[in-house]
C-alpha cells in the first residue's frame, strides 16, 4: 500500500510540474505574439507618406528649384500628384522607390501656388504640401548729401 500512495504522490507532482511548466510557457508564448501583434499594428500607421519631407534648393532667373524626399523601406506604391492653384494637374506618377528623391523645376511667375501631394495606395493616408511664390517689386531711392 506504501509504494502505491509513493507512485501517486510522484505521478501527481511530476503532473503538477509539467503543467505550471505548460502554463508558464504558454503565458510567454502569448505576450509574444501579442507584443508582435502591437508592433505590426503600429508599423501599419505608419505610413511611409507620412515622412515625406520638401525643400527648397534654389532659384535662378526663370526658376525655383524643389527636392522631394521620402523614405518608404517598404517599397509600397504612393502615388505623386503636382497642381498650381486652380487645381491643374501638372504632374502625376506613380512610384514604388524605397529611397524616393526627386528634384522638380518650377517656372517663376508661372503659378502662385503649387501643392505637392502624395497618397499612399495601400491605406490611402495623404500627405500634402503647398509653396506659395509671391514675387514683389521694390524699388528704392535713396538721397544721398555730398
Amino acid at each position: 500500500m506504501k509504494k502505491q500512495l509513493m507512485r501517486v504522490a510522484k505521478t501527481t507532482t511530476g503532473n503538477i510540474i509539467k503543467t505550471i511548466l505548460f502554463s508558464g510557457t504558454l503565458t510567454i508564448t502569448t505576450a509574444t505574439l501579442h507584443a508582435q501583434a502591437l508592433k505590426t499594428a503600429s508599423q501599419e500607421t505608419a505610413s511611409p507618406v507620412k515622412s515625406a519631407m520638401i525643400k527648397h534648393i534654389g532659384n535662378d532667373n526663370e526658376s525655383m528649384y524643389f527636392q522631394l524626399l521620402l523614405n518608404n523601406e517598404t517599397g509600397e506604391k504612393f502615388y505623386l500628384t503636382v497642381k498650381d492653384q486652380d487645381g491643374i494637374v501638372l504632374f502625376q506618377d506613380v512610384y514604388n522607390d524605397k529611397k524616393f528623391d526627386k528634384k522638380f523645376r518650377l517656372t517663376k511667375g508661372e503659378t502662385e501656388k503649387v501643392t505637392f501631394l502624395l497618397r499612399s495606395a495601400k491605406d490611402n493616408a495623404t500627405q500634402s504640401f503647398e509653396i506659395n511664390s509671391n514675387t514683389r517689386m521694390v524699388e528704392e531711392i535713396v538721397v544721398k548729401r555730398m
